[in-house]
């Protein structure tokens, strides 16, 4: 489980590895709430297209794409839940950095933190239940903003 820059991954939760984050409903309706869902097996509306669109290394910036619905992974607003929306791919809530935070038993784990002032991936109230809400949280660095990535295809 290691982040490579662009691809396509599978964004599992530090704290329920079990869980990936997920475009709820399995829909492809654009607006669909982020939150955790079983990673096995890997449905479309829990792969995400990482793209390179700004920088590099540590300030490199990020669109992440739902591959069901094509939307953005947005940062809706601060403490609230994230969701897949179309933007312009120049809008801050869109754009998200990417960084190794630290290594955990053999897997490297990483905060996914939003370019705007809307915060960090957040497993809400450090939730690992299916359905839990994936909230843009002000910046903590606690475990329930850590994630893996696992390649997927």
């Amino acid at each position: 489980m290691v982040f490579n820059g662009a691809g396509i991954y599978s964004i599992v939760s530090y704290q329920g590895p079990d869980n990936n984050i997920n475009s709820w409903g399995g829909g492809t309706t654009l607006g669909q709430p982020v939150k955790l869902y079983p990673k096995n097996p890997l449905t479309s509306n829990a792969k995400w297209q990482v793209a390179l669109i700004n920088g590099s290394g540590e300030s490199a910036q990020y669109l992440i794409i739902n591959l069901a619905n094509g939307g953005y992974l947005t940062a809706t607003g601060k403490n609230q839940v994230t969701s897949c929306q179309f933007k312009l791919p120049t809008d801050p809530t869109v754009r998200w950095t990417i960084k190794h935070y630290k290594k955990q038993d053999r897997y490297d784990v990483y905060t996914v933190n939003s370019v705007s002032a809307n915060g960090q991936l957040n497993a809400e109230a450090s939730g690992t239940a299916v359905g839990t809400n994936v909230l843009s949280w002000q910046i903590e660095n606690g475990d329930n903003t850590m994630w893996y990535f696992d390649a997927a295809s």
